[in-house]
């Protein structure tokens, strides 16, 4: 319940009201809630930015992303993968 409330207000903050409150927002690390609604507005079409939150934090890290990670994304999964010596099944002082 506590969670169709919070995405009601954001809804009414940005505008949508035909939004369906049994709809779970996605959530992201990189992006606040109201960067994914606005990266998934602009993803349908919708080029309106009057907060400028567009153009200020979310472009710039979409950018990022594209231009320095995604193509060394082999590189990113290795990294993730990788398991130190001193993690594998030891408990801490031994």
């Amino acid at each position: 319940m506590k969670d169709e409330r919070n995405i009601y207000i954001c809804a009414l903050l940005i505008g949508k009201r035909g939004i369906n409150l049994s709809t779970k927002m996605r959530q992201s690390k990189l992006f606040g809630e109201r960067e994914l609604i606005l990266l998934e507005r602009r993803i349908d079409g919708d080029k309106k930015d009057p907060t400028g939150l567009w153009s200020r934090k979310v472009k710039p890290k979409v950018i990022e992303m594209v231009d320095e990670w995604m193509p060394r994304r082999k590189q990113l999964k290795k990294v993730v993968r990788e398991i130190r010596a001193s993690c594998e099944n030891n408990t801490i002082g031994e």
